[in-house]
């Protein structure tokens, strides 16, 4: 307990120090007479050095989902530290990330609650935001059994996106695909993307997701050995995911599958 403490108050400590710090310097400066170019320049370097701080404390929060894979602990630190209120409810770069930790805790209809706040991109100017507003929508839609609408949405992106884009964002659009041809049954060619994301290299949380799918897909396969390998990869390195509570559950479905 000690230790969150600490780390939720990390980004008020670097900043009152930064604070304080700033009139020891000038009376310093003033002290010895160094020039006013001087002082500002000292000033631009403190600013520098701050918000370098404070964007590797967002880093430092981000890793808690992504390595870690403990998202009651990182939307903890991620509201203290972003200070979420109601008009950062609805911007999509500052509730993506909350949503994707509330999926992670198995909250869904939480989650949604959430998405269905954030305000709609109305362009494509900026490609991030645009597309994890998508990603979200797509999540929620094939969630929710609508494969028309989910299909839909998959056409409109690959439409909406260059080539470079879809070379930048591959991992995202793969891992949508892989999710929509596996709900709709499209087993083999589901587990063939999953297959393929998995010798790329990316996040923990990403490989765990990308482990209990297979997982799942291996099952409905009836392989179960190949399923139980996946699932139990899931609970040893899944840490505080729900997914972990899954594949336990997916564990016992096929122990009792075996046994009949």
């Amino acid at each position: 307990m000690k230790e969150r403490k600490i780390e939720n108050y990390t980004v008020y400590y670097y900043l009152l120090s930064a604070l304080l710090l700033i009139p020891t310097i000038t009376i310093y400066f003033l002290c010895f007479e160094i020039s006013f170019i001087s002082l500002i320049i000292f000033y631009l370097v403190v600013i520098i050095i701050v918000y370098g701080l404070v964007i590797g404390l967002g880093f430092r929060i981000n890793r808690i989902l992504t390595t870690e894979c403990d998202p009651e602990r990182f939307l903890s630190q991620y509201d203290r530290f972003y200070r979420i209120n109601a008009r950062k409810e609805k911007q999509v770069r500052f509730q993506y990330r909350r949503i994707i930790a509330l999926t992670h805790l198995g909250q869904d209809q939480v989650a949604e609650e959430s998405f269905d706040k954030v305000t709609k991109p109305v362009t494509t100017s900026n490609k991030t935001w645009y597309l994890a507003y998508r990603d979200l929508e797509l999540y929620f839609l094939v969630k929710a059994k609508k494969f028309e609408e989910a299909k839909k949405l998959m056409d409109e992106l690959d439409a909406n996106l260059t080539d470079k884009d879809k070379q930048k964002y591959k991992i995202a659009l793969k891992n949508q695909q892989a999710a929509y041809l596996m709900e709709t049954g499209e087993l083999k060619e589901s587990r063939e993307i999953y297959q393929e994301l998995l010798a790329i290299k990316t996040s923990k949380l990403n490989t765990m997701v990308y482990r209990y799918r297979l997982g799942k897909i291996e099952m409905w396969l009836h392989d179960y050995q190949q399923a139980r390998l996946a699932f139990e990869r899931v609970i040893a390195e899944g840490n505080k995911l729900y997914l972990v509570t899954e594949a336990k559950e997916a564990l016992q479905e096929i122990a009792g599958k075996q046994g009949a």
